[in-house]
């Protein structure tokens, strides 16, 4: 640990220097990348606020008049350069401090301000540290992410495809976190979702395995960006686009949702040339195969991963998922989601309540089987999974609608 003033108590050990010395543009696994964010981190444990300068000390804490005080007055530093033993831009520390701090000094604690106000004085957005993170990927590490210093940083000029001295962009973070906002956000700003890191990865292949929330809330951003929609995109009146708790389906097509009988008859003159019906070549009826008690459960591994590096959001819930038998249901609809494999192996089938959870043997339809994995490959995420509505008309007899796949959803 460094005692210098000005240091931040960061002090960089001569192996950690070695590794950054490396000539790669980008650093690898198996050319220590893995072992320089160990170093990184263990560098960032040694942090003391004493050892700020004023200036930066102002900043971490969200200071908005003394920043500005320093400023004006000309007693603050070079807004371009970077101070500590981490080389830390003056965006990045004051990002630090809002993810950190929870009380200070009289008028602190405002660092969207300061972020502003220092963007609006000529800081650059992407001032890289040792490791190559910016301002922005402060932003978005859980699992203190902050959405709207996130879009500050965003709106000032951050470029959302800057990349660290592991290739990561800052897209990369909130798959970590599970964060549907932040990865939002950044998608609808320009991420490219296609730029691999050092070691060939790329959130476009990554985010499918982080999770149904993520999954639908990637999908959905992807749309938005060129304009279109998927049936059950917002959980909203067709309508008139209000949302309620007991909103209502379309009978006929059951994937168009109304809050009132008023609305679902006012819009059927718009709703009528584009509604499928729930019958006919639409559907394939296939025989559910219930799990046993003890092997219903469904829990993503990115979920399990979460919990175990305690990550999750909701690591405060019951690791179990409790499930009802479906085996003498009565008809009933709902939407399902269909999770298939690279081979012929049973698909997964389970709704968001999860009393209803089965899988689905090639042998007992073929051609069914056949028609919804055709669906599935084309349609659903990395062509594994997606999601359809579907009527249980008894333990035997599941009928899903393939002719339309709904967005995804969070389940």
């Amino acid at each position: 640990m460094s005692r210098t003033p000005g240091s931040g108590g960061f002090s960089i050990p001569a192996n950690m220097k070695a590794l950054l010395d490396q000539t790669l543009e980008f650093i690898n696994s198996d050319n220590g990348g893995d072992i320089l964010r160990i170093m990184y981190q263990d560098v960032s444990a040694h942090f003391s606020a004493k050892l700020l300068s004023n200036f930066v000390l102002a900043c971490y804490l969200g200071s908005i008049n003394e920043v500005k005080k320093l400023v004006t007055s000309g007693a603050a530093p070079d807004l371009t350069g970077h101070e500590t033993g981490l080389r830390l831009g003056y965006l990045a520390l004051t990002v630090l401090g809002a993810s950190r701090v929870i009380s200070g000094p009289k008028e602190s604690l405002q660092h969207f301000a300061v972020v502003r106000y220092l963007l609006e004085c000529g800081a650059p957005p992407d001032v890289p540290d040792i490791c190559g993170l910016t301002a922005l990927f402060h932003a978005c590490t859980p699992p203190n992410e902050l959405p709207g210093l996130a879009m500050a940083l965003l709106q000032g000029g951050a470029n959302p495809n800057h990349r660290n001295r592991y290739g990561e962009t800052a897209i990369f973070f909130p798959l970590q976190g599970e964060n549907t906002r932040i990865m939002s956000i950044l998608i609808k700003n320009g991420a490219d979702m296609t730029l691999p890191d050092a070691n060939g990865d790329t959130p476009d292949k990554l985010y499918v395995n982080s999770g149904a929330k993520m999954t639908a809330a990637v999908r959905k951003a992807k749309r938005e960006l060129v304009g279109e929609q998927a049936p059950l995109d917002d959980r909203k009146c067709a309508s008139c686009h209000k949302r309620a708790d007991d909103m209502k389906r379309c009978s006929r097509c059951q994937t168009v949702l109304y809050c009132s009988t008023d609305c679902q008859v006012s819009h059927w003159q718009t709703h009528k040339v584009e509604c499928q019906s729930f019958s006919g070549e639409n559907t394939v009826t296939l025989k559910p195969t219930y799990m046993d008690g003890g092997h219903a459960f469904t829990m993503s591994t990115s979920d399990i991963v979460r919990r175990a590096m305690g990550t999750a959001r909701d690591a405060g819930a019951k690791f179990d998922v409790p499930f009802a038998s479906t085996r003498g249901a009565s008809e009933k609809s709902m939407v399902i989601k269909v999770q298939s494999n690279l081979g012929q192996g049973p698909l997964l089938v389970y709704n968001k309540k999860r009393d209803l959870n089965c899988y689905i043997h090639r042998s007992d339809n073929p051609r069914g089987y056949d028609e919804i994995v055709k669906v599935i490959r084309a349609k659903g995420p990395m062509g594994l999974k997606a999601y359809f509505a579907a009527q249980l008309k008894s333990k035997d007899e599941l009928v899903i609608k393939i002719s339309e796949v709904l967005a995804e959803q969070p389940f």
